[in-house]
């Protein structure tokens, strides 16, 4: 009876001290949720019990030790300038420095493939922000699914990106940019594999949002902004207007002028 006493008592005591020393959760192994026991975590790992993500890199804890093989307390296990959670989203190793060993660090190839001025975070429910800049503008890429490349082509007015998913699941996928460079919402097309998907858009002001959805697998996405071609393609519509404006003024001028003279010669005529 002693004995069970003092393991009740004991159990009470473990309970005590969970909650009120280190504030995990007495009645659940994983505080937390993030794949990792709170003892684990407290005498192994020497992350926190309470965070699913230490380091904020955009991993669970759990994942980065056992998926990963990651630091769950760096947010760059590897050193490369890359946080973990954006090279798990952009297929680069976040433990290895060169993950193809070319010679050419990871964030240099990160760089290689968005642009010097692009920039990445990882977000809730495995979705990646990106953000992709050049010259008079940026576009606010935010999908679930894993990027390869983004860039912008200027001469054709469009934004091309590379990515790529598990087989039949869902991806969503918002691109958000400045309503500027969008001069007619009518003219936008989104592509997909070079086949026309479709979309939606929403006004937010000085900022428009595109939104469509697609099935995964490894795609070739363009989003065609066609503002410089839509500018472009006005002109031709212009100058048939003026064509026929002109063609008008002078078939009346003509007439006008056949009428003098006619009027001329009849004067002549009765005087």
């Amino acid at each position: 009876m002693a004995r069970r006493f003092c393991g009740y008592r004991s159990r009470q005591f473990i309970r005590f001290f969970e909650s009120n020393v280190y504030f995990t959760n007495p009645l659940l192994p994983d505080s937390d949720y993030d794949g990792l026991n709170d003892g684990d975590e407290l005498n192994l790992y020497d992350t926190d019990p309470l965070i699913f993500d230490s380091d904020e890199d955009g991993i669970f804890d759990g994942e980065e030790v056992l998926v990963y093989g990651s630091d769950p307390n760096l947010i760059d296990s590897d050193g490369d300038q890359l946080a973990d959670g954006v090279e798990v989203k952009t297929e680069f190793d976040p433990t290895k420095w060169d993950t193809d060993s070319d010679g050419i660090g990871d964030g240099l190839e990160f760089v290689a493939n968005f642009g010097s001025e692009s920039s990445a975070e990882l977000l809730p429910l495995g979705f990646i922000r990106m953000t992709i800049e050049w010259s008079g503008g940026f576009a606010i890429i935010t999908t679930n699914s894993t990027m390869l490349s983004a860039s912008f082509d200027a001469g054709k007015q469009k934004i091309d990106f590379h990515i790529k998913g598990t087989s039949g699941t869902n991806a969503i996928c918002n691109v958000t940019l400045l309503s500027s460079l969008v001069t007619d919402p009518n003219n936008l097309k989104v592509k997909i594999d070079e086949n026309l998907i479709e979309f939606s858009t929403k006004d937010l002001g000085n900022m428009i949002l595109i939104q469509f959805k697609y099935s995964h697998s490894e795609h070739n996405l363009s989003v065609e902004l066609n503002g410089e071609y839509s500018q472009i393609n006005t002109y031709p519509p212009l100058l048939f207007i003026s064509i026929v404006f002109f063609a008008v003024f002078t078939i009346s001028i003509t007439k006008r002028r056949k009428f003098f003279y006619a009027k001329i010669r009849m004067s002549h005529i009765f005087f």
